[in-house]
């Protein structure tokens, strides 16, 4: 990996971070109620497309020598939010 490469995967993720925050805005109480129907947890799979994002920043920020802790704490928080290992 690149030093450019690693900026554009905090970039991306960065990106892609956003993305998901707005698809778990969307989400309504119906949609849950609809989906425990379906035997679907799309809150979880949320909670893991933001943990793999954020688990990548993390990864790009180490090789660059930044600092990720804002980013590990993140990953603690939806941890703990959902009750379940990831």
């Amino acid at each position: 990996m690149t030093e450019l490469d690693a900026q554009i995967q905090v970039d991306h993720g960065l990106f892609l971070l956003k993305k998901v925050l707005e698809d778990l805005n969307t989400i309504t109480p119906i949609d849950v109620a609809i989906d425990r129907a379906c035997n679907r947890d799309r809150l979880r799979e949320l909670r893991q497309d933001a943990i793999t994002v954020l688990t990548s920043i993390i990864e790009a920020k180490t090789f660059l020598g930044c600092d990720y802790e804002r980013e590990q704490k993140m990953i603690n928080q939806i941890k703990s939010l959902g009750g379940q290992s990831y």
